[in-house]
């Protein structure tokens, strides 16, 4: 790394490495790109579901251009449960990351009871964070709420 001061103006030139120079670039797109949590509610714990719902996630999140910093998962939740741990968590989480995305396989995940899955997704909307759903059935709020797409929204870089 190189270090150019010129006394009559008032900055510092570096001269970095392409490859440092590179890996910066990636971090600060990386760094830019929307923060995004995944959740997954199974009435089950079936590792091997889990683990495919997890995969699922982390794809669709990569490829909508998020930053996918976390996936929480509830075990063995009856379909009514308003407070859960994993979903406790994750308010906290959009309330600390303002318009950041929630990520579900399906919006059974927030819910399979319509009234329970519609308090849930107004607490999200009001945590200015917005739910994108994977492909499947479940798929039901209101298109104000939530973000159903094919093609990936484009955000700059």
């Amino acid at each position: 790394m190189n270090v150019n001061h010129d006394p009559s103006r008032r900055h510092i030139t570096l001269t970095i490495p392409d490859r440092l120079a590179n890996l910066c670039h990636e971090w600060w797109k990386v760094m830019q790109r929307p923060k995004a949590f995944g959740y997954i509610s199974l009435q089950h714990d079936d590792e091997a579901e889990i683990s495919r719902l997890h995969d699922a996630i982390t794809v669709r999140a990569e490829a909508e251009g998020l930053a996918l910093a976390e996936i929480y998962v509830d075990r063995n939740m009856p379909p009514g449960r308003l407070i859960r741990p994993g979903l406790t968590v994750l308010l906290e989480r959009l309330r600390q990351h303002e318009g950041s995305w929630l990520v579900v396989p399906t919006l059974d995940h927030l819910s399979s009871w319509p009234v329970v899955r519609r308090a849930i997704e107004m607490e999200v909307q009001l945590l200015s964070a917005r739910v994108l759903a994977l492909k499947g059935n479940g798929i039901r709020a209101a298109p104000a709420l939530t973000e159903s797409r094919a093609d990936p929204p484009t955000f700059s870089t």
